[in-house]
Formats: C-alpha cells, sequence, structure tokens
C-alpha cells in the first residue's frame, strides 16, 4: 500500500498601512508568541 507525505510550510506577512512601526518593542515578542499559538491551534 503507498504512502504519501505531505509538508506544507506557511511564510506569512503582513504589514501596517504604509508600512508604519505601530507594534512596539516591548509588546513584540508577546504578541509574536500569541500569533504563533493561534495558527498552531488551528493545525
Amino acid at each position: 500500500m503507498p504512502h504519501s507525505f505531505t509538508n506544507l510550510i506557511y511564510h506569512i506577512i503582513f504589514s501596517t498601512k504604509d508600512r508604519r512601526p505601530i507594534i512596539k518593542e516591548r509588546y513584540q515578542e508577546r504578541l509574536y508568541d500569541y500569533i504563533g499559538g493561534i495558527i498552531r491551534s488551528q493545525v
């Protein structure tokens, strides 16, 4: 019986209007962890 392997890799890029830096450095790591948690829960 044949087996198949699937490897999906996503590269998600988002930006603010006019690429304004509105995410403060002190919130950046926490925000990225939060977004990563949401994405991991969707799998």
